[in-house]
Formats: structure tokens, C-alpha cells, sequence
């Protein structure tokens, strides 16, 4: 009796260490003993079909590992082959099959750091995540730094078609511009984003606005230029001559030019008074003659004079 005994359990032994190597041996050596109608009952239980179910068999898959694949749809060779890149056990079919439908291959999905412990740059993707970036021409590393900022794949991909560094990027969506096309001017003309962005509140239009700024206008000045009606190209002569924009508003409506009204102005003059004095021919009144003497008659100063007593719009004397 003892040596059948230990012929027996011999024969167990070396029938498990024999089958374990060869899928096909294990595929049956589990099934002695039962029919087929066994057999595909077992494995129709969990879904899948007498003739899938050989497929799965012969790659050496247990019903119940197989029935974990084919429940993500993933066909007996592809679960094969994401098992040998390391995706077995727990949770991993169920990983393995969002990277496999997103149309990932195993070693493509540990590129991009599906396994964490195996990941070439220490990044890890979540497969959605991974998709955008790839689709939008990223590879893993390229698309790390983007990621990792916060970026989103459709706004790295205008920031980097732009041709500007994920830095550049970064600091001008914090600035508040979000929109690569509205930040290039800005960045091309050399301003901050702080600069960019307190003149785009007086002025919505960018080219208007980088024009103020390159003529030496600071935001806070640019409003009420633009609302007294000037442009960046003629509030600078006025400017120049130390006249505030309601003051030029006004002499400009009067029909001077800058020039004409600081050389008023420095008569105390006012634009009505001016208007005044041009009415009566005084255009020029101002040009001097040589030695500093003044062009105008001697009839036209006393009218000056008394004129500056009892005209509201002259300065006093």
C-alpha cells in the first residue's frame, strides 16, 4: 500500500511540474476527468463561447484569467501579449484595456507611464490624457512639461505651434492670456504681462495699444487721450508740449496745432481767446524779430492788453 501510495503521488507531482511549461498541456491537464459538454459549460458561464473558448486555451489562460480579458474585449493574442509586457494580476486587465482601446501597444503604453515603476522619464499618464497628447503630435517626453504645468493638450499644441516654450507659455496664461495669438504681439514688443494686461483695459484693440506703449505712453495716460479723440500717432506732438489731453481736446477744436497752442499757452492765453485774437488777424502774433522784439503793432498790444481786462477766456495779466 505505501508504495502505490507514493507511486501515485509521484505521478501527481511529475504531471504538475510537466504541464506548468507548455500551454496546451495546461489547458488540459486541469480538465481530466470532465467531458466537453463540462468544459464548455464552465467557461459559457462566464461568457464565452466553446470555440473562443479553445483560443483562450491554448494560450495557456485559465477560464477565469480569460474571463477578465475578454469582459474589456480584448482578444486572446492581445491579452497574451499585454500579459508578457507585465500586465497580469489585480487591476492590470482592466488598466491594460484603456491603453489597448485608445490604440496603444504595451511597450508604447510603458512609454507613457502606464506601468509608474517602469516608466522611462518618471512621468505617468492616465491613458485619456495620454491620447490628447499623442493625437496633438506629443511624444511622452515633450509632453511632460506641459502636463505637468497644467496644460491641456489642445493648448500646448497652439502654444507650441507658436513656437514658444512651455515657460514662455506658462507665465502669460497666469498673466491672464490664454490665447497664444493675443500674447505674441505682446511678447514680440517685449512687454510683461502685467504691462500687457493693464493696457488692454484701456485699450481692447492690441495694435492700438502696443502703438501707445511704443510711443512712450503709459497705460494710465492712454484712456483719456483715446477720450478726448487722439490717436496714437497725434497725441504725441501734444504730449511732447506738456498739454493735457482735455486741454488739447480743446485747442484742437479751436483750429490749433500743437505748436500753436503751447506758444498761446505760454501767453496764458486760452483757445477762445485765441480764436479771438486769429479773427482780428493776430495769427502770429508771436513770432518775435530780431533782439526778441515783438512783430505786432503797437496798436494790436494795447488791444492785447485790453483785451485780456474784459475777455472772460484770457488768462489774467
Amino acid at each position: 500500500m505505501l508504495l502505490i501510495g507514493l507511486k501515485f503521488l509521484l505521478q501527481i507531482f511529475l504531471g504538475r511540474k510537466n504541464s506548468l511549461p507548455d500551454p496546451s498541456a495546461a489547458a488540459t491537464a486541469h480538465m481530466t476527468g470532465m467531458t466537453d459538454t463540462m468544459i464548455d459549460d464552465r467557461w459559457a458561464r462566464h461568457g464565452i463561447a466553446a470555440e473562443r473558448a479553445r483560443e483562450w486555451q491554448a494560450l495557456g489562460f485559465g477560464v477565469l484569467d480569460a474571463a477578465a480579458w475578454s469582459h474589456h474585449k480584448i482578444a486572446p493574442v492581445d491579452a497574451r501579449a499585454w500579459e508578457r509586457a507585465g500586465f497580469y494580476g489585480g487591476d492590470l486587465p482592466s488598466r491594460a484595456a484603456l491603453w489597448h482601446h485608445g490604440g496603444f501597444t504595451p511597450q508604447q503604453a510603458i512609454g507613457w507611464g502606464a506601468l509608474p515603476d517602469r516608466s522611462p522619464g518618471g512621468w505617468v499618464f492616465p491613458p485619456s490624457i495620454a491620447v490628447s497628447f499623442r493625437d496633438a503630435g506629443f511624444t511622452p517626453a515633450r509632453a511632460s512639461p506641459w502636463w505637468r504645468r497644467g496644460f491641456t493638450a489642445a493648448a500646448a499644441e497652439k502654444w507650441r505651434d507658436d513656437r514658444f516654450p512651455v515657460a514662455v507659455a506658462e507665465r502669460w496664461v497666469n498673466g491672464g492670456f490664454g490665447d497664444p495669438d493675443t500674447a505674441a504681439p505682446w511678447i514680440e514688443a517685449g512687454a510683461t504681462p502685467a504691462e500687457a494686461a493693464l493696457f488692454m483695459r484701456t485699450c481692447l484693440d492690441v495694435d492700438d495699444a502696443i502703438e501707445w506703449r511704443d510711443r512712450g505712453f503709459d497705460p494710465g495716460s492712454v484712456s483719456g487721450w483715446v477720450a478726448a479723440g487722439f490717436t496714437p500717432d497725434d497725441a504725441p506732438e501734444w504730449a511732447a508740449r506738456w498739454i493735457q489731453p482735455v486741454d488739447a481736446e480743446s485747442w484742437r477744436a479751436a483750429g490749433f496745432c500743437a505748436v500753436e497752442a503751447f506758444m498761446w499757452r505760454a501767453q496764458r492765453i486760452e483757445p477762445a481767446a485765441a480764436r479771438f485774437f486769429v479773427a482780428r488777424g493776430l495769427r502770429h502774433w508771436h513770432h518775435q524779430r530780431k533782439g526778441g522784439e515783438s512783430a505786432i503793432s503797437r496798436r494790436q498790444r494795447v488791444e492785447l492788453r485790453s483785451s485780456r481786462r474784459i475777455h472772460p477766456a484770457f488768462g489774467s495779466p
